[in-house]
């Protein structure tokens, strides 16, 4: 039954975030246990989505089933892009892949948290309230992927959280192989010259993490005097003479 679901689901969990949240509404209802004000929590859900009960016992066998997440769609592709731009704006990329690794593992072995995640009797505040003061905590989840998932869960999608995490590690795969990019060098380079300039490149570009390497086009300028320019991914810098020399009439002229 539902009620054997949801005791099974808190003991596999520990209970502590949803005991706290029992316990705190206890002062309210005049001593109630909290196993009756569970029941009658389970009782409000599924009565007040007319007898889906059926619907959710058969769903509960399928998710006994072994788990394939399908990455793609646009509503997983959205969610993706936000929670990739999300984790670099905070730069806490790599944190964020870490996390969504974790919960897809988790996901796959816990039957009781994908039939939570599944079960359309239960609101969405619920499930934001689990997900952030239980289920985040347990796995020691980032403050990006703690508010993702509250906001996935209050938008009614947590029964899609697993398809949009294998949206969002399978872009991380594709992105984080390298990023195209030109540099124009006043003077050839050797090719141990060119491995140290990509690794400098990748920290200046992308500090967060979010890619590791670079696929660099390299030109020639020798107007350049010394140094390079490069331009990755939209975005441009000048570490030539000619431009540092640039510079200092600049100065010399507005002194």
């Amino acid at each position: 039954s539902l009620f054997f679901f949801f005791f099974f689901f808190l003991s596999f969990l520990g209970g502590g975030g949803f005991s706290s949240w029992i316990l705190g509404k206890k002062s309210n209802c005049g001593g109630v246990s909290v196993l009756l004000l569970l029941c009658l929590f389970i009782s409000e859900q599924s009565l007040a989505l007319g007898g889906s009960l059926a619907a959710s016992r058969g769903m509960a066998s399928a998710a006994s089933a072994p788990v394939e997440d399908t990455a793609g769609g646009k509503l997983s592709e959205t969610y993706s892009k936000a929670l990739f731009e999300a984790g670099t704006k905070e730069k806490s990329f790599e944190a964020v892949v870490k996390d969504a690794t974790t919960i897809q593992k988790y996901r796959q072995e816990s039957v009781a948290f994908r039939e939570f995640l599944d079960n359309p009797t239960i609101s969405r505040s619920f499930k934001a309230s689990i997900l952030s003061g239980t289920v985040a905590p347990k796995l020691e989840l980032s403050s990006v992927m703690k508010q993702f998932l509250t906001v996935t869960a209050d938008n009614g999608r947590a029964n899609e959280l697993g398809s949009i995490l294998a949206t969002f590690l399978k872009n991380y795969t594709t992105s984080s192989a390298s990023a195209k990019g030109m540099v124009t060098a006043a003077e050839p380079l050797t090719p141990w010259q060119k491995a140290s300039l990509e690794k400098q490149l990748v920290q200046k570009f992308f500090p967060d993490g979010s890619k590791s390497s670079l696929d660099l086009e390299f030109k020639l300028d020798p107007t350049l005097l010394g140094g390079y320019t490069a331009e990755i991914d939209e975005r441009f810098i000048d570490m030539s003479l000619r431009n540092e020399a640039l510079q200092v009439d600049d100065i010399v002229k507005t002194s």
